[in-house]
């Protein structure tokens, strides 16, 4: 196949808000928000299982860098970092702390 015979799509230019412009994905989803209407579920944490601890990306949108802070429903489901400044994007990985976990099936809400 030679060069000529390959298509490529249209190259499109992409027009960046020139404010501030949230976005969020979590672990284990390929949607993110506020674009998806699903809830943002991230995947079940074990303490049976070595599991690595598992990340909200908060991401901008457009060009104004913004604060954010991620809040956990409880102190032992801990986000790090849980509060700064986006200019591109930030992982901020969420873990258990099995020591003062409870036991049992728990929902935990993260804002």
């Amino acid at each position: 196949m030679a060069l000529q015979d390959v298509i490529f799509p249209a190259v499109q230019r992409i027009q960046v808000p020139s404010g501030a412009e949230l976005g969020v994905a979590i672990d284990g989803s390929d949607l993110w928000w506020p674009a998806a209407s699903d809830a943002a579920v991230l995947p079940v944490f074990s303490p049976f299982q070595s599991q690595p601890a598992q990340f909200i990306e908060v991401f901008n949108r457009g060009r104004a860098p913004f604060d954010y802070r991620i809040r956990s429903g409880e102190p032992w489901l801990v986000v790090t970092p849980d509060r700064g400044r986006v200019s591109q994007q930030v992982r901020a990985s969420v873990r258990v702390d099995w020591s003062r976990a409870p036991k049992g099936t728990v929902h935990v809400p993260i804002t």
